[in-house]
């Protein structure tokens, strides 16, 4: 939503708007100009005012049920995001279960390193222009949240399927109507598909470019390298060698991600030399394994995985799982808890060294059966290493005061727990600092 906020704010808009809790976002909407309230308060609607609202807000929000009462014009941001799209020629929404913030930050980089100036909607913090950025060409980039199946509000000219993986299957129910709103999400657009996937290579749009590692891509890296900051590939285009990539960002994953990108900008006429290197100044986002400092002797890292497989591709690229590592979790949401139970304990199971912390809860009510408890007794049935659980910010510093000898503590998780750890590392720099 800030995105949209900063998007409205840069067009001469006035825009309000309100949150549980300030944070980041709001302080930095305030500063742009944006009167935000602190607290859900049917007060905060004024007549005249259009609404734009979340998914995550539900029919009992005293604004909602405010604006439906002054009969105000109350918009999805979905439907907003797509009314902003039609106005670009050349629209871009990533879609997929993971990697699309990676990869529109990654899009961003590119576009920008070719002078291109680039409308962009990341969905987390960029590390060279945040969640937003207002350009000046006809070029956008927005990413395509299926929550809610909300990328179906989305009309772009280009859409790229990263992969398709059991996820929010609180709002499709099952696998198959996931795959079928995938296939509706494309058909009537250029469609940039990872062929790998073994739930996205079926997909067709009005035209259809595939990357992989498959001979049948049509954008294809052959000769991967592991190197200790990144991956080197070597492109080829209909099996014809284009030339060599180099990443400084860890990951097979985002070897994928990377593809994805190349595929679009070659499809656009973009140079390969331009494209390559922009790939090899891209450095991430926030929380994507993200080195935060020190807490004592140990290095601490934060990574926003909620997801099995993403807990599994994040242990694989940072080698996790000795006993020097400590792995915090956050489940995220009751029902993805709940739903993907035994998943979650497969992947964390091969780690040594595992704490559960309470789960965030973000728009759901409270469910033991996608609870942390819940999830920590699953995981001591079948991991050979007893996990502990911390149900608070006090018991979570005694764990980690505990674990002393410890040379990596790794964060993994999309709640709040972030904010927290963030804050001790602060804090730790600011004591080391006094004493120094």
């Amino acid at each position: 939503m800030s995105g949209l906020a900063k998007y409205f704010l840069a067009k001469g808009f006035s825009v309000s708007g309100s949150d549980n809790a300030k944070s980041q976002a709001t302080i930095e909407l305030q500063k742009l100009g944006a009167k935000i309230y602190i607290g859900h308060n049917e007060l905060n609607v004024k007549k005249g005012q259009t609404i734009v609202y979340t998914s995550a807000i539900n029919n009992t929000n005293p604004e909602l049920k405010m604006a439906r009462q002054l009969k105000l014009k109350i918009l999805k941001r979905s439907e907003v995001l797509s009314k902003i799209l039609k106005e670009y020629k050349n629209s871009i929404c990533v879609s997929g279960s993971h990697g699309k913030t990676t990869c529109s930050a990654m899009l961003n980089c590119v576009f920008n390193h070719l002078n291109l100036s680039p409308t962009c909607f990341i969905g987390g913090n960029a590390k060279s222009v945040g969640n937003f950025m207002l350009g000046k060409s006809d070029i956008v980039v927005a990413e395509a949240c299926e929550y809610q199946r909300n990328f179906l509000d989305l009309e772009s000219k280009y859409k790229i399927v990263l992969n398709i993986d059991n996820d929010h299957l609180e709002s499709f129910g099952n696998e198959e109507n996931m795959k079928s709103d995938f296939l509706s999400f494309v058909k009537n657009s250029i469609a940039i598909i990872n062929i790998d996937d073994v739930n996205s290579n079926h997909l067709k749009g009005k035209q259809t470019i595939t990357f992989g590692k498959s001979v049948n891509a049509k954008y294809r890296a052959v000769n991967l390298k592991k190197q200790k900051n990144g991956y080197k590939f070597t492109l080829l285009k209909e099996n014809k060698k284009i030339g060599r990539i180099k990443l400084g960002v860890l990951g097979e994953h985002n070897v994928y991600n990377a593809l994805a990108v190349v595929s679009l900008c070659m499809e656009l006429g973009l140079s390969f030399k331009g494209v390559k290197g922009g790939l090899k100044g891209f450095r991430s986002v926030e929380r994507r394994m993200e080195y935060m400092g020190k807490l004592a002797k140990s290095k601490v890292y934060c990574d926003y995985a909620h997801h099995p497989n993403e807990i599994i591709a994040t242990m694989k690229a940072m080698s996790l799982g000795g006993k020097k590592d400590l792995i915090i979790f956050q489940p995220h949401t009751y029902s993805r808890t709940r739903l993907l139970l035994w998943d979650f304990v497969e992947a964390l199971k091969p780690m040594k060294n595992v704490v559960i912390y309470k789960t965030y809860p973000a728009r759901e009510q409270y469910d033991y059966s996608g609870s942390e408890s819940k999830l920590c007794n699953a995981l001591a049935l079948k991991s050979a290493h007893v996990p502990t659980l911390a149900l608070n910010e006090k018991e979570l510093n005694a764990v980690i005061s505990l674990n002393k000898k410890v040379k990596r503590i790794v964060v993994l998780g999309a709640g709040d727990l972030y904010y927290f750890v963030k804050k001790m590392v602060e804090e730790g720099k600011n004591s080391q600092n006094k004493k120094t």
